[in-house]
């Protein structure tokens, strides 16, 4: 994906191909519809995580693009993530984590205000072991199990070389083994163990 578009490469034109996410001629910001995140969704759909506008399907067979959720023009959001509970869980820089059930409704949001959560700035988000993993800019390692609804954490902890190497984590990800990776500012990328 991209500003307002998704990509396709066409096999027997060995072309690659280009959708828009909103009609390309009208008065819009590309930017504000830039991809964040493509995920599989439901029987031949993906759901589309844009920027500032919301989540969008795309239909694989009719190829028809449709709004999701409403946007939330005062948010960015970084990452997304469909867990196994149904629900889809969404980070909005600076304004902690949104959840919304699978017909696209807001259930719940997760703030420094409204709930454990330590750091509104969540840059990445992941399901691993049954838990919502959730790395932010400065709180270190959120989780949240998603039967119970208990957040614990993992943190830097100076002159603890058993605890995280940084607090600000930027990416998280699971190999084909389900060993869990980390992307972080000055520390490096590093694993996750048991």
């Amino acid at each position: 994906g991209g500003n307002n578009v998704l990509y396709f490469y066409n096999y027997k034109t060995q072309e690659l191909e280009r959708i828009h996410i909103h009609p390309e001629n009208s008065n819009i910001q590309p930017i504000n519809y830039r991809v964040q995140k493509i995920l599989p969704f439901k029987e031949n759909k993906l759901l589309i995580a844009t920027r500032q506008k919301g989540f969008f399907t795309y239909d694989c067979q009719t190829r028809e693009i449709k709004a999701f959720t409403p946007d939330y023009p005062r948010y960015l959001l970084f990452s997304a993530c469909i867990a196994s509970d149904g629900n889809i869980y969404a980070s909005y820089y600076g304004n902690g984590v949104c959840r919304f059930d699978s017909n696209g409704q807001m259930t719940a949001r997760y703030t420094v205000e409204k709930s454990p959560l330590n750091n509104n700035y969540v840059m990445d988000i992941l399901e691993h072991e049954g838990k919502l993993w959730m790395g932010t800019d400065g709180g270190g390692i959120t989780k949240m199990d998603l039967q119970t609804g208990e957040f614990s954490f993992l943190t830097h902890i100076t002159g603890d070389k058993t605890s995280l190497p940084v607090n600000s984590i930027t990416k998280l990800y699971k190999d084909y083994n389900d060993n869990l990776w980390v992307g972080s500012v000055r520390g490096g990328v590093f694993s996750i163990s048991n």
